[in-house]
């Protein structure tokens, strides 16, 4: 049963990760630190999601794939910001 839901688990904490950093909360120091592991959090979910089977094996790996896909294009583009092209 943990085994089917854990995915999902690290969506949401890389989801939850990524609203606090919209709402400008600082981090402080612990900032890297949590801008990867926006990015690992869905690296896992999607390891975790191959090992799944039906229906939800293939969702939770879309889903994966999107979240990373998303905070990965966001990070180069704010990345890109602050270098100021």
């Amino acid at each position: 049963m943990a085994a089917k839901i854990s995915p999902y688990i690290f969506l949401f904490i890389s989801l939850i990760l990524f609203g606090l950093i919209q709402a400008n909360i600082s981090f402080g120091n612990f900032g890297p630190i949590v801008v990867i592991a926006m990015i690992v959090c869905p690296i896992i979910a999607l390891v975790l999601g191959m090992k799944n089977s039906g229906k939800g094996k293939w969702f939770s790996i879309i889903i994966s794939a999107v979240v990373f896909l998303t905070v990965s294009l966001l990070g180069i583009i704010g990345a890109g910001f602050l270098n100021e092209f």
